[in-house]
């Protein structure tokens, strides 16, 4: 059984391996963020904004309880079982991708709500982005970070070259959507590995694996598409309410923000989450408990700074990171998109592991419909009165809602304990780096944008070797001593 310790030097290695796989896209992200918003105006931005974000969902609900089986139970799987299982993965996709496509056609003949080659572009992103995403979770349940990394990043990059050309060209959302597509295809072409238990026996669906994936991953399909009325519905609302120039603005100054602790927040989980599931099947609770609590340790420790930095800097990052038909307006609802993924990912990747861990992933329809039910009723008091700001503090308010709700719900199933010391230490060493930090607010120019994130990174890292959260300071001590008896 692994110790505590190499427990945590495990997350901390994978986590840094994640931090490259990911850092890369993420920064490719951002900087499709800073090309779109300056070669599309405000309503093609809403217009592609929304197509992603109703592709996305087609996605979610017809795979996503594929791709959490199969990082759940791939583990537990070894020699010719593993083969079947993997077969069964392969099928299930198969007949669901089938589905898809049958469901998207009969819907638009019954009811075209959008331009044909809109539509189109909208559903060669769901084909290509779903057997991307599959692909991606492969590597991870595989644990292997490298492979995610170059496929992950390869995406992006492709997405990015191919998505601005055409946006320069001037086909607008349709260029970008057609322009993502084919740097997924590309990157799945160039990237992805056959995976040999597949192509031995051909692609057969075990009925007994089947319906295991099936009740794990089948509560899931209706949690999932919960979820994107707290994640996206704001979007749709603010295009019916107001207009889909006010979508666009608010889609740009949302994904920034979400995607900037999101990135975060999916490093450390796309780490942790394996190693827990592990740790689970080959120790227990008792050492399920261990890795658990240096997950959540880790992403309290990282994102509450992350969170603060970003609601402190909202304004110099925005006039940097948008065209001038965004800055402004989205400079006031990045603090409080930031404060609800906060708040959401300390709910999904901190309490929501233990419906997974328990298989009690059923219970999760009620803390999720809890969420989409608070976001709702939120959005139509807050966005006629507030516009972007309102949508923007629903979503937050719904956050809330469903991380009490995932906490109350989930201590019965499994109680892994809570690092209430470390986190007053960290919420008061993220505080006082806030608080310093909002002293340089008077230097505006891009170069001082640049001074005041590692001034800011400094401050919290002197802040947290101070008050030894988590220990840091010893184990530091130790790593050095270590160092200089190696060189010796």
């Amino acid at each position: 059984m692994s110790t505590p310790i190499t427990s945590k030097i495990s997350l901390t290695r994978h986590t840094g391996l994640y931090a490259l796989a990911r850092g890369g896209p993420a920064l490719i992200s951002f900087l499709s963020v800073f090309t779109y918003t300056r070669l599309l105006s405000t309503d093609q931005y809403g217009l592609y904004a929304l197509t992603l974000s109703s592709a996305s969902l087609f996605s979610t609900i017809l795979f996503n309880w594929l791709r959490v089986s199969l990082v759940r139970f791939l583990p537990a799987f070894e020699g010719h079982q593993r083969g079947r299982f993997m077969s069964t993965i392969y099928g299930a996709f198969l007949l669901c991708f089938a589905a898809g496509l049958t469901l998207a056609g009969a819907g638009y003949l019954l009811s075209p709500s959008v331009p044909l080659p809109i539509f189109l572009g909208g559903l060669a992103f769901f084909a290509s982005h779903s057997w991307v995403e599959l692909n991606l979770e492969l590597e991870r349940a595989n644990v292997s970070p490298r492979r995610y990394g170059v496929l992950s990043a390869s995406r992006a990059l492709l997405s990015l070259i191919f998505g601005g050309l055409f946006a320069f060209l001037g086909l607008g959302a349709l260029g970008l959507l057609v322009g993502i597509s084919s740097g997924n295809v590309l990157a799945s072409l160039i990237f992805t590995r056959p995976d040999a238990s597949r192509l031995a026996n051909g692609i057969r669906i075990d009925p007994t694996i089947a319906r295991r994936i099936f009740s794990f991953g089948a509560p899931l399909t209706l949690t999932f598409a919960l979820r994107f009325i707290v994640t996206s519905s704001d979007r749709f609302m603010l295009a019916a309410m107001i207009g889909v120039g006010a979508s666009g603005v608010y889609a740009a100054g949302h994904d920034f923000a979400d995607h900037t602790l999101g990135v975060i927040t999916m490093i450390i989980h796309l780490a942790a989450y394996p190693l827990i599931i592990r740790a689970m099947e080959s120790g227990g609770v008792e050492q399920a408990s261990d890795s658990y609590r240096n997950n959540i340790t880790l992403l309290l420790l990282v994102t509450t700074p992350a969170t603060i930095g970003i609601c402190i800097l909202a304004g110099p990052v925005s006039y940097l990171m948008f065209g001038s038909d965004f800055a402004a307006s989205a400079a006031t609802v990045i603090p409080l998109v930031a404060v609800g993924t906060y708040i959401a990912g300390l709910k999904a990747f901190g309490f929501d592991i233990i419906f997974h861990l328990t298989e009690k992933t059923g219970l999760q329809v009620i803390v999720v419909a809890i969420a989409a039910a608070a976001n709702i009723l939120a959005n139509l008091i807050l966005i006629p009165e507030w516009g972007i700001v309102g949508a923007a503090g629903g979503s937050a308010l719904a956050y809330a809602a469903s991380l009490v709700a995932s906490v109350l719900i989930s201590r019965p199933l499994l109680r892994f304990p809570f690092p209430w010391n470390d986190f007053i230490k960290i919420l008061l060493a993220a505080s006082t780096m806030g608080l310093l930090l909002s002293l340089t607010l008077e230097l505006r120019s891009p170069l001082s944008l640049l001074l005041q994130i590692p001034l800011g990174v400094l401050l919290y890292g002197l802040l947290c070797l101070a008050l030894n959260i988590s220990n840091l300071r010893v184990r530091g001590v130790q790593y050095f001593a270590r160092l200089i008896g190696t060189r010796q």
